[in-house]
């Protein structure tokens, strides 16, 4: 039976000479047409013949064009009554005939029968490079108090049908807030301002952690939640730390079924970034072995209790003596990530770099050894390209998605089940300002618009899903590949009739790609069309998005295409699906 294929690549074509220098020399013969060559590769927008013939060049596979000047009818990407551009691809064998409304030419390549292509790449589909990834690989996470301060934003509806549309997924809420947050089995009124104890520790109250219990349940979403490891000791940290509010709110969670497979929450954290900036190796050792007493007298079956996580690090250092020392009934390792964080004002243009892309797992992998070497499953819970990117531009724009593709495709090689992007959305009341992580969120702080990072997660939940990583490469170092087996859907089933199914998504400096086709693995390649794109707000659909493809034919084949780019270039901060749904 044949396997489907999914590629991923990212690609920056700076290196790549000028498309405009390769077809100047088109020639073109204006009043013609082909009246019998009625087969196109696709349909576009066009300003001029000489614009058509520079999209023809620019796309994989298209040899010759027709431009018309005034389109008779409504085509899928075309209106009636205005400028078309039709790319064609093969051998242009037909005899031309005279039309005042048309202008046709031919590319250079064609007449010594080579067409011109951008990138090669391919995928070995013999077996995979790696395991079957959680179908939760995609996630996302939530500052404790951007959820603890502004409740009703699980109440939103948007919000709401957006992460029902994410699921299956991972919310984890935690971060640096969850270390300065202790629950009460008091239904204060309110949660209490910053701050209300000396050593600043905010109140968390039962209805408000209920709400978000239900907002998982409503939207289909698993519940990763961070517990405080500093209460009772932010003023000496060589006192043990206090286990009250954990033991409660663990109590409280078993009591009101809100435990897996119950309930959503079926992990604990216990503190955030702790070492070894605040609290030495031994310490936490120390803390995760009491906590772990803790669990087993709330939980006589361990089987019905949350799973234990952490030491939720963003430090690599001696996490190999961590692992000896911390109790047997220990279920996987996290760790954090912000690989480009030392960019500051130059993280757009480090962002749109192959090389810089390709190291973005370097500083992580003493983690990942450490737990390999350990026999421990691990965990990516905590990760973006910069985490304090308020000041710095690049990653609520359309460039950020290049990080995000190559660090999913990284990740999933690496054998990690979660990549959990932070985070979910951008805060809507002001607290502690400038002291937590200043990444953006998916959906800004209306939940009305979502930065084009959500449309990616979207389309690799619809296409990849937890299908395991494969080997990948490409004909250039300007691409990076990664690959999986595609998702079966109910359109796309593998078949011993069918040829491999490939989908790729791209990146570079103007769009991302992703592509679900069945040509040979061998042959796949990579094509680019810029167009103007002033369609349907992408944003409107957030709601409920839709994904539709468009249909190419390549080589005698058909490829299914959903293509996701920027409204103009990588600075931009919309997207288009197809070009024809774009955010304004």
């Amino acid at each position: 039976m044949a396997s489907k294929i999914i590629l991923t690549l990212v690609l920056s074509l700076q290196s790549y000479a000028s498309p405009h220098l390769l077809c100047k020399n088109s020639s073109l013969q204006q009043g013609f047409h082909w009246p019998a060559d009625t087969d196109s590769l696709l349909d576009v927008p066009s300003s001029s013949a000489e614009d058509c013939a520079t999209r023809c060049c620019e796309y994989i596979g298209c040899t010759h064009w027709v431009f018309t000047v005034s389109e008779p009818t409504t085509t899928p990407r075309c209106k009636a009554q205005e400028p078309c551009c039709w790319l064609k691809g093969g051998r242009s064998l037909f005899p031309s005939a005279k039309n005042v409304n048309d202008t046709i030419g031919v590319l250079p390549t064609e007449h010594n029968g080579n067409a011109t292509l951008v990138a090669s790449v391919w995928a070995n589909a013999s077996a995979a490079a790696g395991p079957a990834l959680d179908p939760r690989f995609v996630s996302v996470g939530c500052e404790t108090w951007e959820w603890l301060f502004d409740p009703a934003a699980l109440r939103d509806p948007v919000l709401i049908s957006a992460m029902k549309s994410f699921s299956p997924a991972v919310l984890r809420v935690g971060g640096i807030s969850a270390d300065q947050t202790l629950f009460t089995p008091l239904d204060i009124p309110k949660n209490a301002p910053w701050p209300p104890t000396p050593e600043g520790t905010n109140l968390l109250n039962t209805s408000t952690f209920d709400s978000l219990i239900e907002f998982c349940r409503i939207t289909g979403i698993s519940l990763i939640f961070d517990l405080n490891e500093m209460y009772g000791r932010w003023d000496d940290v060589t006192r043990p730390f206090n286990l009250t509010g954990s033991e409660l709110l663990l109590k409280h969670a078993r009591d009101t079924h809100a435990l897996h497979p119950d309930g959503p929450l079926f992990a604990v954290e216990l503190g955030n970034e702790l070492t070894p900036r605040t609290l030495s190796v031994e310490a936490q050792v120390k803390d995760y072995v009491a906590f772990n007493a803790m669990m087993n007298s709330v939980f006589v079956d361990r089987s019905k209790g949350p799973k234990l996580f952490g030491p939720s690090t963003d430090s690599c250092t001696n996490m190999s003596a961590f692992l000896a020392g911390i109790p047997t009934q220990f279920d996987a390792f996290t760790y954090h990530s912000y690989p480009l964080s030392s960019y500051g004002k130059s993280l757009a243009s480090a962002l749109q770099d192959p090389s810089v892309l390709r190291s973005i797992a370097n500083s992580t992998q003493e983690c990942v050894s450490a737990a390999k070497n350990a026999n421990m499953t691990y965990f990516l819970t905590e990760t973006n390209s910069d985490a304090a990117t308020f000041a710095n531009a690049g990653q609520n724009l359309f460039v950020n998605g290049m990080w995000y593709i190559a660090s999913l495709g990284i990740y999933a090689l690496q054998g990690n089940p979660f990549h959990v992007r932070w985070k979910l959305w951008n805060p809507r009341v002001s607290y502690r300002p400038g002291a937590l992580n200043q990444t953006f969120g998916f959906l800004d702080k209306t939940l009305r618009r979502a930065v084009p990072e959500f449309w990616i997660a979207l389309l690799h939940k619809r296409l990849i899903g937890g299908s395991p990583a494969l080997h990948a490469g490409a004909n250039t170092t300007e691409i990076l590949v990664y690959a999986h087996y595609a998702k079966a859907t109910r359109h796309h089933r593998a078949s011993p009739t069918k040829r491999h199914d490939v989908t790729a998504t791209t990146a570079n400096r103007s769009r991302t790609v992703y592509m679900l086709a069945n040509p040979q693995l061998h042959a796949v390649n990579v094509s680019f069309i810029h167009g103007e794109f002033v369609r349907e707000p992408l944003h409107n659909h957030a709601s409920t998005p839709v994904f539709q493809s468009q249909t190419v034919m390549h080589s005698g084949m058909c490829r299914e295409e959903y293509i996701l780019s920027a409204q103009h270039n990588a600075a931009s901060a919309d997207a288009c699906l197809n070009e024809e749904h774009c955010e304004n």
